[in-house]
């Protein structure tokens, strides 16, 4: 049984997730997540505070109230949790696989041929694996096992999904 704790507790994994991924330099094995970074921009620019998107908190901030919010259905026990769960992988994971093919040019041209190879395993990993969880869920009707699936969806979207290939501002 999936409760409030379990779940707080996801949230803080998350939020270490985005912010191990977007404090640094670039690397295959932290590309900066454009999942949590476009929105910490987009609200930095509003309040006209560049640095702003960088603070300790609003990254990781982020990345775990988007993880609170989707993991709502897993609070309710509703049968349509699964279908919640399956539905965001399939959006989110689809609008990864657009981000990686519309960036890839970018990628090869500032981060190389290797760098960008590997992002790219890298997302293929946590993909078939968040598939493969969610598939278990289903077929042991585990909601401890959706639960891990939903948050390896969330870690997986925080820390390699939506890459930044580009040149670093």
């Amino acid at each position: 049984m999936v409760n409030r704790t379990w779940v707080l507790l996801g949230a803080i994994v998350v939020a270490m997730v985005a912010y191990a991924s977007a404090t640094g330099a670039p690397s295959p094995f932290a590309p900066a997540s454009f999942f949590t970074l476009a929105p910490a921009f987009l609200i930095s620019g509003a309040i006209g505070d560049r640095e702003f998107a960088w603070g300790l908190w609003l990254i990781p901030g982020l990345a775990a109230l988007s993880y609170l919010v989707a993991s709502l259905p897993l609070l309710s026990r509703r049968q349509w949790a699964w279908r919640f769960s399956v539905a965001s992988f399939a959006v989110l994971g689809l609008g990864n696989i657009a981000f990686l093919v519309s960036n890839w040019s970018n990628g090869l041209r500032y981060q190389g041929a290797t760098y960008s190879l590997l992002v790219v395993a890298l997302n293929i990993i946590c993909g078939v694996a968040v598939a493969v969880g969610l598939v278990l869920a289903r077929q042991r009707d585990s909601s401890v096992l959706l639960a891990v699936a939903h948050l390896s969806l969330f870690c997986w979207l925080n820390w390699v999904g939506f890459p930044w290939f580009g040149e670093m501002p």
